[in-house]
């Protein structure tokens, strides 16, 4: 039988992924408008399908790693890790190289995000306060397998970020304790403490 009968809400940890992306589709759309770029990008979370080549931009977030502090039955302090995996595809001009077409849209597009998760303006994801106690890029770091034989001038970056937030989890119901209401209580014999009615 089971004793957990009221519905799980979704974790933290969930809610966090989703939001994280949710702000990267907002604010990345934002700054092609304003730069008047022609890229396409899609967003994705927690995507298993690997990059297509003849996709444009591809930027997937997914939950790594969650560690817990402060432990309680009630909640805990956690500290999740999200990848930021960034995927571009250059083009081969007479202006420009590929190499250097998808090394400079790698950089712009790591570059916005690694500004966006940094900015004060998202020290707490939009989440109300309390929930995200902090917002952290902690690495950023590119891919430095040139292996592509078949000039698609392919390159990946990845930005780690650091998430403190909480976890909570509804306590039991407790009967609460008002007296110590007994018949009995504890007597000083000789031969040590002895029960004896309470009269």
């Amino acid at each position: 039988m089971a004793l957990i009968n009221e519905i799980i809400p979704l974790q933290a940890f969930e809610v966090i992924l989703n939001k994280v992306a949710s702000i990267l589709l907002i604010e990345v759309s934002n700054q092609i408008a304003l730069q008047g770029l022609t890229d396409e990008v899609g967003i994705y979370t927690e995507r298993m399908t690997p990059y297509d080549k003849s996709e444009d931009i591809m930027i997937n977030v997914m939950c790594s790693a969650s560690n817990f502090q402060n432990i309680t039955k009630k909640d805990s302090t956690g500290l999740t890790d999200y990848y930021v995996d960034i995927y571009t595809r250059g083009h081969e001009t007479s202006l420009k190289t590929g190499e250097k077409d998808t090394r400079n849209k790698l950089h712009l597009y790591m570059g916005l995000c690694r500004y966006i998760l940094s900015s004060s303006k998202y020290k707490t994801l939009d989440f109300e306060p309390g929930l995200v106690g902090g917002v952290y890029v902690n690495e950023i770091q590119f891919d430095l397998n040139f292996d592509n034989q078949d000039a698609s001038y392919v390159r990946m970056g990845r930005l780690t970020l650091n998430v403190k937030h909480i976890e909570t989890q509804d306590m039991d119901d407790v009967m609460e304790f008002l007296g110590n209401d007994t018949v009995t209580k504890l007597s000083n014999t000789d031969k040590g403490q002895k029960l004896i009615f309470n009269t």
